[in-house]
Order: C-alpha cells, then structure tokens, then sequence
C-alpha cells in the first residue's frame, strides 16, 4: 500500500515573493519522492498571515481533507507556515492525531513532528 501526502504552503504578506510557495512545494516534494510518499493535494494561503487560523481557507481546506480520509502525511516546509500561534499549532496538531493514530506531519527542517516538538518550539 503506497501512502499519500497533502502539501501545505503559506506567506504571509504583500510584501513577500510568491515564488516563495514555489520553493516551499518543491521542497516538500523533494522530501516526499525520496520517503516514495506520493502527493495527493496541494493546500496553499498567499499573503495571508499566520496568526489567525480561521481567516486561512487553504489550512481550512487541508483539515477538511484530511478529516474526510485516505491521507497519510501532512507536510509543510516549517512549523511557522502552518501556524504562528502556538495555540493554532496545537489544535492542528490534535485534529491530524484524531483521524488516525499513526498519523506523521512532516516539517521539512526538524524532520517530524510530535507532541513535545510542538510544545519545545514556540
């Protein structure tokens, strides 16, 4: 059985390059095709910040997808695209640990997630 991933990128502001989703997604897929992990959606909020959660459609949309099922990972290129707020981190981290036990979220430069990585880095 091959798993699948979502991919989720962010910036967060006017000001910031778009080619900066481009580089968060190959950097995602890079790390997918090694770990042969195929992708099977991209979720992606431009110029939108990462402090509040519920003004983000695409974060919206990803957990509404991953709630739904057959999806094994979630992958973001850091910690910080997919929330600022310690609080959103958690209540993400939580919503993914629901669907399945064995559910893996991926941040690109710490490796993985869990519960102590969420609670250590904010």
């Amino acid at each position: 059985m091959s798993r699948s991933a979502l991919i989720y990128a962010r910036y967060s502001s006017d000001l910031q390059n778009s080619a900066s989703i481009e580089d968060q997604v190959r950097l995602c897929r890079e790390r997918l095709d090694h770990d042969q992990i195929e992708v099977r959606d991209i979720f992606i909020d431009r110029a939108i910040s990462g402090s509040a959660l519920q003004t983000r459609s695409g974060i919206q949309a990803l957990l509404d997808e991953v709630a739904r099922g057959s999806v094994d990972v979630v992958i973001s290129e850091a910690l910080d695209r997919l929330s600022r707020d310690q609080e959103d981190i958690a209540r993400i981290y939580k919503r993914l640990r629901l669907v399945w036990d064995l559910f893996v979220v991926f941040v690109i430069h710490t490796n993985t997630c869990n519960i102590v990585f969420v609670s250590c880095n904010f």
